[in-house]
């Protein structure tokens, strides 16, 4: 450390009259000083070695030392470093947690250091509810609920208004019941240290606000959506769990999109976005979350919001009997050329006002399962209307009757990826 001494200068008035004086006071300057990307973490038993990002401010001299500080399990038994790299536990007991405090040291001054408070969780699938404490289901998965790993303070938990039943599902809601949600905001989960490799992570929502009954009006105040679903930091879906339920009151629903790891780091989350004729931007919610490690093939799949059906066996998703799953099985609602909603085509792109929306188009994208960043072609294999470069499909015209359109995206080489749209007949009415 060094001493710096400071000139502090006081102005004082009196009686109209302003007087300076000026006093000398010790400043204790620290040069040095040790950060690292996240303090709150969690880590997967039998991953790694992880390279923890850190950096020294104020010192060309970057290196740290890590060492671990305390560990639940006993000394020894929270992983170990080597060569500056952390590797976790092979195991620890399943439905457990351990925690463990990581210390970065600078070696320009071995005074100064960082602390990273560290969640050690066991091998295989994690579950993360936001009822406040542990919880196993009908189906005896169990599922961390004190233990969550949101990296946002602004994500606050919602217990109080839960609904006594769920009368439109014989599943096991205990999970769906209770929820997060920002004002408005985004809700992330992680980082994990994980081993690297593909992954699926399943979001699961439900409407049951205060024993909400039948159907909920649509609007940004009900917080089901349009959301982004992130991982890794890329959009994979935009989203709106209501669309797929009809906005049925306390009906859980869930859906999965892809993540992969090639650092050993696993972020996602559920971020707010814009709501068609509201200038502010849509409340982000989750009632759970999980993540397991996925083996399934590379392919594309045309993300349609709800309305665009993916004809692609590849792209169906399943969910335990009496959830409703996110996947391209459901065909809810239909488009005509006058109808307007968050599912429109954005002037300018995603993120511009909602009020730019265009009636009468539906927005279409590619959610990449593994297959890199998508940069498809796309066309219209049957039907009337019209798909732009970027995944826009305009309705020409009312048909007389209810028609189905089919629609293509390409890389021209061995991903394709096909979805209908039913595009309203004349007279049609879609509550």
């Amino acid at each position: 450390m060094r001493k710096g001494l400071f000139l502090l200068t006081v102005f004082m008035a009196a009686a109209g009259v302003y007087a300076q004086t000026t006093v000398d006071t010790p400043v204790t300057l620290v040069p040095v000083t040790v950060g690292v990307q996240g303090q709150f973490d969690g880590a997967q038993a039998g991953a790694g070695p992880i390279a923890i990002p850190s950096w020294v401010n104020g010192s060309a001299n970057q290196a740290v030392t890590w060492t671990i500080g305390t560990c639940s399990l006993g000394t020894g038994n929270c992983g170990a470093f080597s060569g500056g790299l952390y590797t976790p536990p092979a195991s620890i007991t399943v439905n457990t947690t351990a925690t463990a405090t990581l210390i970065a040291t600078a070696a320009a001054d071995t005074s100064q250091s960082v602390t990273v408070w560290l969640t050690i969780y066991p091998a295989g699938v994690l579950r993360f509810s936001t009822l406040g404490s542990d919880y196993t289901d009908a189906l005896s998965a169990f599922w961390y609920g004190a233990r969550v790993p949101v990296d946002n303070s602004a994500a606050y938990s919602q217990t109080d208004y839960r609904a006594s039943s769920w009368p439109n599902t014989s599943a096991d809601t205990t999970v769906f019941s209770t929820y997060y949600h920002t004002y408005p905001d985004d809700i992330r989960f992680g980082p994990f240290w994980v081993a690297n490799g593909n992954y699926k992570i399943t979001y699961f929502f439900g409407f049951d606000y205060n024993n909400c009954s039948g159907t909920y009006s649509l609007g940004p105040s009900d917080s089901s959506g349009p959301y982004y679903l992130v991982t890794q930091g890329s959009i994979q879906s935009r989203f709106d769990f209501g669309m797929y339920i009809g906005y049925l009151c306390r009906t859980p629903v869930q859906v999965s999109v892809p993540a992969t790891v090639t650092n050993n780091t696993l972020e996602f989350g559920v971020y707010s976005s814009f709501f068609a004729g509201a200038a502010s931007s849509n409340d982000a919610e989750i009632s759970a979350v999980s993540f397991a490690a996925d083996s399934s093939s590379s392919h594309w799949c045309i993300d349609g919001q709800g309305i665009a059906t993916d004809t692609d066996a590849a792209c169906a998703q399943t969910a335990p009997t009496g959830v409703t799953s996110g996947g391209p099985q459901v065909l809810i609602p239909a488009i005509g050329p006058t109808t307007a909603g968050q599912f429109n085509c954005i002037v300018g792109g995603v993120g511009v006002s909602d009020q730019s929306y265009t009636a009468g188009t539906l927005q279409l994208g590619i959610t990449s399962w593994y297959a890199g960043t998508p940069s498809p072609t796309w066309s219209i294999v049957s039907g009337p209307g019209a798909i732009s470069a970027t995944g826009c499909y305009t309705a020409s015209s009312i048909p007389n009757n209810s028609t189905t359109v089919t629609v293509q995206a390409t890389d021209g080489v061995s991903l394709t990826a096909l979805a209908n749209i039913l595009l309203l007949g004349a007279g049609t009415v879609i509550q």
